[in-house]
């Protein structure tokens, strides 16, 4: 910071910034590292946000899927028309059962999921 007022020949965007610096009224004191516990906990706080990331496991994911948190559980009459909606476009063949369940799984959780899926594509 000192070293703005201290440059021998600024150039324009220096001298912009040294006018506009000039307009208020500071003191620059150096601050060793070790006393700076500010500036260390902001340098920090993307390492502890990559760790609390990789809290999430995959066992984590796993179990969460497999109890459907976050999911929708539709009622029995519903399950048709979901599998119905999300079956291929016209004139295309079929993915095949795990591709059509991997794409269900992700928003709805009902008991044996897997097998009404099967069943479905199988007819």
């Amino acid at each position: 910071m000192r070293w703005i007022f201290n440059v021998k020949d600024p150039g324009s965007r220096l001298m912009h910034w040294r006018l506009k610096l000039g307009e208020y009224d500071f003191e620059v004191v150096h601050e060793a590292d070790k006393l700076d516990t500010n500036a260390d906990a902001l340098s920090r706080m993307y390492v502890i946000t990559r760790a609390q990331q990789r809290e999430l496991t995959a066992s984590n994911v796993a179990e969460q899927e497999s109890a459907g948190e976050d999911k929708i559980d539709p009622s029995t009459e519903e399950i048709p028309v979901i599998l119905k909606g999300n079956q291929r476009a016209p004139f295309t063949g079929h993915p095949g059962s795990q591709r059509l369940y991997q794409k269900l799984k992700m928003e709805y959780y009902w008991e044996d999921m897997g097998g009404d899926v099967e069943d479905y594509v199988a007819v």
